[in-house]
């Protein structure tokens, strides 16, 4: 796992009893049937995966039948994807209209999909993927990690790995975050904004959808730098 995965995931491995999970991929690229990154690996546009989302028209999904299923097949718990990477939200949102409430009839899947699961005496996590940490920075918000140590107070392996490499994503990109909130600018297709006074920071989590277009703050910039991140690129442009 990485910082991308949030911690309501990571808090339903590290705490559900038995080996025998289920992680239940589903969202608008079950229609062109070519895997969940099928708009990265293909390099599609929002507009030209539009298509898969307006189709998305799951008819026959049965939460509880998906979870009476998992339970007799022994599983213990599940992690559902909420958001995977193609941004696509399968529950309601304020935040966001590329989601499947308003295409099909209100219904938040993931919401009925916790309810039959809990129903079935399942722990149940959720995947929520688009870079958490910049997301909730870019909404003014913050990112709670959680850690939970074993019985005799050891913080588990894995949980030692994923603070290492938030640790090491910081120290290369931290004034982007820390002490940053939102840019009051839309949102882009292509990753998110943040700031820090006159600096703006352009998260460029996506490159294969767009290049960085700074709209209206455009004929406002002074300068423009790449912070030293190997995997993230993320521009910091101080404007005027």
């Amino acid at each position: 796992m990485t910082p991308k995965c949030t911690a309501l995931a990571l808090a339903a491995l590290a705490a559900a009893p038995g080996p025998c999970p289920a992680q239940d991929h589903f969202g608008a690229y079950a229609v062109p049937a070519r895997g969940e990154w099928v708009q990265s690996n293909e390099r599609l546009s929002v507009e030209k995966s539009r298509p898969y989302v307006e189709s998305f028209r799951p008819v026959d999904f049965d939460a509880r039948a998906w979870a009476r299923l998992a339970r007799a097949a022994g599983m213990k718990y599940a992690v559902m994807t909420a958001k995977h990477h193609d941004g696509f939200c399968l529950f309601d949102s304020a935040l966001t209209d590329y989601k499947i409430t308003p295409r099909f009839g209100g219904r938040d899947l993931v919401r009925e999909y916790l309810d039959a699961f809990r129903a079935e005496g399942l722990r149940v996590g959720l995947y929520f993927v688009v870079h958490t940490l910049m997301e909730a920075v870019s909404k003014n918000g913050n990112l709670l990690l959680n850690v939970g140590p074993d019985a005799r107070g050891r913080i588990p392996e894995p949980s030692v790995r994923i603070l290492e490499e938030v640790g090491r994503w910081m120290g290369r990109n931290g004034e982007s975050i820390l002490g940053a909130g939102a840019a009051e600018l839309p949102k882009p297709e292509w990753g998110r904004f943040t700031r820090r006074g006159t600096t703006l920071y352009a998260h460029w989590m996506y490159p294969r959808v767009g290049h960085i277009d700074l709209g209206d703050v455009g004929d406002r910039v002074k300068s423009a730098r790449l912070l030293p991140d190997p995997t993230d690129t993320v521009f910091a442009v101080e404007l005027e």
